[in-house]
């Protein structure tokens, strides 16, 4: 009977992990769509008159990079728990966390960028450009503007990384042995 509750458990955290990827999937997308949709105004019949309408993306790609990186906790926290408390087990016939996490951990030492924050920062930077090529540099206001956003820009991104497997593997094994 245990066993068989283990695997109940394990179905439903994997159905867990499937929920936060779609959420992150929909928040992605939103973000996607509201981005090119503000800019495609910016940029409708070459008016670049509106630089302020290049740093309006922001409001929604900022926080949707933060609510992706949450969602992505999520993901780790489940399978980094899948991991230790079920696929540890010799009776659990389920491997895809463990086998993932090696797949993962046996690619390391590769040089790699984070994907999570590629379509993030490109269209973070891609709305920074457009509003300094647009504004008018004789209005110091304009340039103030472009530079506080460009450095919360920066903040944003440095302060909410990719979330570290490793973190929560110790965790858990922390965990399960008291």
């Amino acid at each position: 009977m245990r066993v068989q509750d283990n695997g109940k458990e394990y179905l439903m955290m994997r159905e867990e992990i499937l929920q936060y990827l779609n959420e992150y999937q929909l928040v992605r997308n939103m973000m996607y769509l509201i981005t090119a949709t503000t800019l495609g105004f910016g940029i409708k019949d070459g008016n670049f008159n509106l630089a302020y309408l290049f740093l309006l993306p922001l409001i929604v790609i900022l926080p949707s990079y933060i609510v992706s990186i949450n969602y992505w906790e999520g993901v780790v926290k489940a399978s980094t728990y899948l991991m230790v408390f079920h696929e540890l087990n010799r009776e659990c016939p389920f491997r895809w966390e463990s086998r993932h996490y090696l797949l993962n951990k046996e690619y390391k030492n590769t040089p790699k960028i984070n994907v999570h924050i590629i379509p993030y920062l490109v269209c973070t930077v891609m709305c920074i450009i457009l509003y300094f090529a647009n504004i008018n540099y004789k209005n110091i206001l304009d340039i103030m503007i472009g530079i506080v956003v460009l450095i919360i820009s920066i903040f944003v991104f440095f302060y909410y990384k990719c979330v570290d497997n490793e973190w929560y593997l110790e965790r858990w094994m922390k965990v399960k042995q008291d």
